[in-house]
């Protein structure tokens, strides 16, 4: 069977809320993210799918540098 694919509104838009001003600094080295605040970045375009992939870059990224 066939999943049919989810209707989002283009262009999508991801807003992120950080835990620090440290993280939401780190966010911004993953590719489309725009800091948009102390501690929030956005992700948008007319890719869903190249959204999810900066967001799960966001959650990586932040995570790895957390630890340091």
């Amino acid at each position: 069977r066939e999943v049919p694919l989810p209707d989002i509104a283009l262009p999508a838009r991801l807003d992120v809320h950080m835990q620090t001003a440290d993280m939401a600094d780190v966010a911004g080295w993953v590719k489309g993210v725009e800091r948009t605040g102390t501690r929030t970045v956005r992700v948008e375009g007319d890719d869903p799918l190249a959204v999810y992939r900066a967001f799960v870059g966001i959650t990586y990224i932040t995570r790895v540098a957390e630890g340091r």
